[in-house]
């Protein structure tokens, strides 16, 4: 920013007629209109107060202030217009009739061929036409402008960049200056006042994007707005406790006898034939369970079942000795 307000400046002591130093700040009050395309300056060129007074660096300008807006954000090559905004102020109790304001792009890169500004097209909205007027390099759209005290002015600019611009061109600054016919007293002994040009500067950057990137979100990000659910005024019912439910049984069980255990007897190692032809006939109704002890129906009938099969036994092995007698 220095650099470039330092060659802006010495451009100006270049140029500076011997006689300016003598002129005093109410000559410049003649012209109050505003620049037009290819307008050219009326007043004589005079240095910077920060120059004058370099031997001794006690000057501070306390008339203008600037605000400049709205350029921040990503600019596409080969795109539309951005707008932005440049706001002065005159902080004093009195009229300034020699305002000057100019804009243009730059880039603070050494020795950098072609520059930025060859590039960005900048334009100056006019308050009295309405139009939008081109600009060049450090272009003046403002001339001996009257800015009365205590009051704002805001103008509208607005800027492009171009299709062919440079690939490592991915940023650049943009200044707006304002200035005005201020003096300048030297310290006693000398004592001497010259009108010198106080300003103002400010300076936005921007950066240059592609039409096919997606530029980057500017500025603080917004929190999300949480909305918080309102409860129903509907009337909602709330379930009754349902009594419990009890069953009533219809009999009451019968408790059933426990069942002795049965213990098996060894079967005899040498049953008689008598016995298992007997067995097979009266089979137990047990499910294959041994007899339970004690008194049965069935004995009698076993009995005498048994008595005819000894006396058969018998009655067969006389016969069968008779036999061999004879």
């Amino acid at each position: 920013m220095k650099l470039r307000h330092t060659v802006a400046t010495a451009v100006a002591v270049a140029t500076l007629a011997p006689a300016a130093l003598l002129v005093a700040p109410a000559a410049y009050a003649a012209e109050g209109t505003q620049a037009t395309q290819g307008a050219t300056r009326t007043e004589e060129k005079v240095p910077g107060c920060e120059t004058v007074s370099t031997a001794y660096g006690d000057y501070e300008q306390k008339t203008l202030t600037l605000n400049q807006t709205d350029v921040d954000g990503p600019v596409v090559r080969g795109g539309g217009w951005r707008n932005f905004h440049a706001t002065v102020t005159n902080i004093s109790n009195k009229d300034v009739t020699t305002l000057n304001a100019a804009v243009y792009t730059w880039r603070q890169v050494e020795d950098e061929d072609p520059v930025v500004a060859s590039f960005v097209d900048v334009e100056y909205k006019n308050r009295e036409t309405g139009k939008w007027i081109p600009l060049g390099y450090y272009e003046h759209f403002v001339r001996n402008g009257v800015l009365k005290a205590k009051k704002s002015v805001t103008y509208d600019l607005r800027l492009r960049a171009k299709a062919d611009l440079p690939a490592h061109m991915t940023w650049a600054d943009v200044s707006v200056e304002v200035s005005f016919v201020d003096s300048y007293r030297f310290p006693k002994p000398d004592g001497r006042v010259v009108p010198c040009l106080g300003s103002s500067t400010g300076q936005k950057s921007i950066k240059f994007v592609n039409a096919t990137d997606k530029p980057a979100p500017t500025g603080k990000p917004k929190p999300p707005t949480t909305s918080t659910p309102k409860p129903s005024t509907s009337a909602t019912t709330t379930p009754k406790p349902t009594a419990p439910v009890t069953h009533t049984p219809t009999s009451s069980p019968v408790p059933t006898k426990p069942t002795a255990p049965v213990t098996a007897r060894p079967s005899a190692p040498y049953a008689s034939p008598s016995v298992v032809a007997v067995a097979a006939q009266f089979p137990t109704g047990g499910g294959g369970n041994l007899a339970q002890t004690g008194s049965s129906d069935a004995l009698p009938t076993v009995g005498l079942i048994g008595g005819a099969a000894v006396l058969a036994g018998g009655a067969a092995v006389l016969i069968t000795r008779r036999r061999r007698t004879n």
